[in-house]
């Protein structure tokens, strides 16, 4: 190849290139202007499949809730002498999960993703602290150790087990992928959670008599 072939040929590979860098200055402006659509086209289906999952986990605490009879919207701790069960009023308030109300839901989805999350942390921290269960203290801020915890002393079921885990997984997405889910997945969450709370304590007072 001689120098003139040479030259010619470096040109062609560089054409392209030069043309792709100067309609993107040139145009920057409507580039700008475009990258908001192209992100919502790139989020639609992962709020999707969020929303999908959200369904999901809800029909599953749901089923899980029927099977262990507990009462919608009760806490169980444990029955008084009565044999009654405990309601939510009777929890120490600065251990009492928050309710989280549909219109705060509709409104503020991420927040009330969070504290749903939140809630069933400290269904974990309650059943752990109440049957004497041993977490390291490397793992006392790791929720995931602390479900390991519960399941390897059989306080909680397989089916719990892996519907926290999948809550966990959604929580994590909101949390630190920064996906913002639609108002109805986060009302799917929250009511998740709120059947799950119950659920976990319930399951940790039976299986520990």
């Amino acid at each position: 190849m001689d120098w003139l072939t040479f030259i010619v040929e470096i040109f062609k590979a560089l054409a392209w290139p030069a043309v792709v860098l100067y309609v993107i200055i040139h145009y920057r402006d409507k580039f700008a202007a475009l990258l908001p659509n192209l992100q919502k086209l790139e989020a639609g289906p992962l709020k999707a499949e969020f929303g999908a999952e959200a369904a999901k986990v809800l029909e599953e605490a749901e089923t899980i809730r029927i099977q262990e009879g507990v009462p919608d919207n009760m806490i169980v701790l444990s029955a008084d002498e009565n044999g009654a069960p405990l309601e939510i009023d009777h929890i120490l308030p600065e251990k009492r999960p928050e309710r989280v109300n549909k219109l705060f839901a509709l409104t503020q989805p991420t927040a009330a993703i969070l504290l749903a999350w939140d809630n069933i942390e400290t269904a974990m921290k309650m059943a752990i602290e109440r049957h004497g269960v041993y977490v390291s203290e490397r793992h006392t801020q790791h929720p995931h150790m602390w479900l390991n915890a519960l399941a390897k002393q059989g306080l909680v079921t397989e089916e719990t087990y892996t519907l926290v885990n999948e809550l966990r997984d959604l929580r994590n997405r909101v949390a630190h992928v920064k996906l913002e889910p639609t108002p109805e997945a986060a009302w799917d969450y929250v009511q998740a959670s709120d059947r799950l709370v119950p659920t976990i304590l319930k399951q940790a007072e039976r299986s520990s008599k």
